[in-house]
């Protein structure tokens, strides 16, 4: 068997998450579909973090195994001729033996972008989420620090969340403004189901004086879910890139 590492980038808007499922299209799917074709026999592949739902990635990493070794070009080729437009193989590589995409990755890094602007541009509507409100740049900054390091993000996961444990270390937490766009980058261990989304629509409160600063002490030390903000739209939400030893 020959082993394989592939960076993706897609955009999500039009799937429904990562995962195959029994009802809906999937960025997993397409993948099997066109690297099986290629092989003329199924294949799996494994990925280091399942996005949601219209989620985006420029950096995804997959692993999967082939009965017979294609050249990678031949495959970065062949898959990109298969896979629709929104989902494109950026490289693909041997990978060493025992390499996993999820388990062997020591960091993941995410933006989700933001569109002050009065008006959005068509083209932007789909990778970022517009809000056209006051913000403190200050305020966001100030709060975004005190996510870094490690703590027991439970006040911030979805329900649906079946992680064994809650507790994740972040080793970046910041906004980034570049004209009309505020970018929140993290870079962490590892994130819950909706994790980001939650800890955004919670620094955005905070951000337009809804909220206190010390609400994400509180929130870090009691867990309430219930206590912390909205969970922001998924289309602002990018895994940037995946890191390994």
């Amino acid at each position: 068997m020959a082993l394989y590492k592939m960076l993706l980038a897609y955009d999500g808007t039009e799937y429904q998450g990562w995962q195959t499922q029994k009802h809906g299209d999937t960025v997993q799917a397409r993948l099997i579909h066109a690297l099986s074709k290629m092989a003329k026999t199924p294949v799996q592949v494994t990925a280091a973090g399942r996005t949601d739902a219209g989620v985006h990635a420029l950096g995804q990493c997959v692993h999967f195994a082939l009965e017979h070794e294609i050249p990678a070009k031949g495959i970065l080729m062949g898959a990109n001729s298969i896979l629709p437009d929104d989902i494109r193989v950026l490289s693909v590589h041997p990978a060493p033996k025992g390499f996993h995409a999820r388990y062997s990755a020591c960091s993941k890094t995410y933006h989700f972008r933001i569109d002050r602007s009065l008006v959005p541009l068509p083209h932007q509507c789909r990778f970022s989420v517009h809000y056209p409100h006051n913000l403190s740049i200050k305020l966001l900054q100030e709060a975004a620090i005190l996510i870094n390091g490690e703590h027991d993000f439970v006040a911030f996961r979805a329900s649906s969340c079946s992680a064994k444990t809650t507790l994740r270390r972040i080793y970046v937490s910041q906004w980034i403004e570049t004209g009309s766009e505020l970018v929140y980058e993290v870079k962490g261990s590892g994130f819950l189901h909706h994790m980001i989304r939650n800890i955004v629509g919670t620094l955005l409160e905070i951000g337009r004086e809804k909220r206190p600063i010390s609400s994400i002490c509180n929130l870090l030390k009691e867990g309430k879910r219930s206590q912390a903000g909205p969970t922001a739209a998924a289309k602002g939400l990018h895994l940037v890139k995946v890191d390994y030893p």
